[in-house]
C-alpha cells in the first residue's frame, strides 16, 4: 500500500506549502502531495508555485468542486498540473455540500450523483482527445475535434470523492481514482468497495485506485485528543452528509455537540490519536481491507501546534511504517 501526504494547511501564501512539499519530494515513502479545494490561495496556483520553485512531487487534488468550474476547464487545469510538475496527476472532483451548491448555483443539485458522472465523462472525453488520459470505458464522447491543443503530457487520472455507495458506483463506472473521506477500513471494505467493483465489472474496467484520507495525530504531552479531533474533522461532521457517513461507520456523532462528536470520532477511529506505532497499525488495517493508498492528514496538529510539529509526526509515522515493513 502507498502512503501520501495531505497538505496540512490552507496556504495564505503559496510559500507555506513548500516545507510539506519538500518532505514529500525527498521521502521515498511518500507517494504524492494532496490538497483539496482551497478558498484561500487556489490549489492549482499553489501547485504551480511549487513547480516554479523546483519542488515537484506527484500531485493529487482531493477534491475540487464541480460547481466552481466547467469540466473542460477542470481538464485543462489537470493537464496543466501534469505538464508543469512533470509528474502524473490524480485529479479528483466532487459536488460539495448542499450549502455550497446553494451558494454557487442558487439551489442544491437535485441529482448530484448523475451530475458528477456526466462531469467525469466530459473531463475524460476532453483529456482523451488530447492524449492526456486513456479510454477506459464507453462514456467518452466524440474526440475527433479536441478543444484543447494536443501537447505531450504525463498521465492524468480522473477521480471522484466517495462517501457513500451511490458515488462508489459512479467511481467504478467512470473514474480512475476514488478518494474516501472519514471512512473506517471496515466501512470501505464492506460498503464502498463492493458497489465500486460491481460497477467497474459491468463496464469491463478495473476497479479505481482507492485512496483513504486518514486524520492522525501522534499522542504527546500537552496535546488534547478531543480538541485535535474537533479541529481536524469537527467542521465536516457538522454537515449532514458527513455525519450520515460517520454513523454508517459506527460513530455516534451529534452535530451541535462538539465534545460528544469528537469523542465518537476518536472511539470509531475516524480520527486516529495514539503512538506512531498505533497509527501505523491503523494504516495497515486499511491495507488489509483492500485500500490502495493512505493520504495522511495532519491538519489538526498543524493548526494547534504548528506545521513543524505536524511534519515531525509524519516523520515518526514513516519511521514506524518502515520498521513495520521490514518486520
Amino acid at each position: 500500500m502507498r502512503v501520501s501526504l495531505v497538505l496540512p494547511n490552507a496556504p495564505a501564501v503559496p510559500e507555506q506549502a513548500e516545507q510539506p512539499a519538500r518532505l514529500v519530494s525527498e521521502s521515498p515513502l511518500l507517494e504524492r502531495l494532496w490538497q483539496g479545494q482551497s478558498y484561500g490561495v487556489d490549489t492549482a496556483t499553489t501547485f504551480a508555485h511549487l513547480a516554479g520553485r523546483g519542488i515537484r512531487p506527484a500531485l493529487g487534488t482531493g477534491v475540487m468542486l464541480t460547481t466552481l468550474q466547467h469540466p473542460v476547464r477542470a481538464a485543462l487545469e489537470a493537464r496543466s498540473l501534469a505538464v508543469i510538475s512533470g509528474q502524473p496527476v490524480m485529479y479528483c472532483v466532487g459536488p460539495g455540500s448542499w450549502n455550497v451548491q446553494r451558494l454557487l448555483r442558487g439551489s442544491p443539485d437535485d441529482t448530484p450523483v448523475a451530475s458528477t458522472r456526466r462531469y467525469l465523462d466530459d473531463m475524460r472525453s476532453t483529456l482523451v482527445a488530447t492524449g492526456a488520459a486513456t479510454v477506459r470505458d464507453d462514456h467518452a464522447r466524440d474526440t475527433e475535434s479536441p478543444l484543447l491543443y494536443v501537447i505531450p503530457t504525463p498521465e492524468v487520472r480522473i477521480g471522484v470523492g466517495v462517501l457513500r455507495p451511490a458515488m462508489a458506483r459512479v467511481a467504478g463506472s467512470s473514474a480512475d481514482v476514488a478518494m474516501s473521506w472519514l471512512g473506517t477500513p471496515e466501512y470501505l471494505r464492506d460498503q464502498l468497495i463492493p458497489p465500486m467493483e460491481s460497477a467497474a465489472a459491468r463496464e469491463s474496467r478495473p476497479r479505481p485506485h482507492l485512496v483513504a484520507t486518514v486524520h492522525v495525530a501522534v499522542a504527546r504531552r500537552g496535546r488534547d485528543a478531543r480538541r485535535l479531533a474537533q479541529i481536524g474533522i469537527g467542521g465536516h461532521l457538522a454537515l449532514a452528509h458527513y455525519a450520515a457517513t460517520a454513523r454508517r461507520c459506527g460513530a455516534a456523532v451529534e452535530p451541535g455537540n462538539d465534545s460528544a462528536t469528537a469523542a465518537a470520532a476518536l472511539s470509531a477511529g475516524l480520527f486516529v490519536y495514539g503512538s506512531a506505532a498505533e497509527i501505523v497499525e491503523r494504516m495497515r488495517a486499511y491495507a488489509r481491507c483492500g485500500i490502495d493508498e493512505i493520504a495522511v492528514h495532519i491538519a489538526a496538529v498543524a493548526a494547534c501546534h504548528g506545521v513543524d510539529e505536524a511534519l515531525h509526526d509524519v516523520r515518526e509515522i514513516l519511521s514506524e511504517w518502515r520498521i513495520a515493513d521490514v518486520g
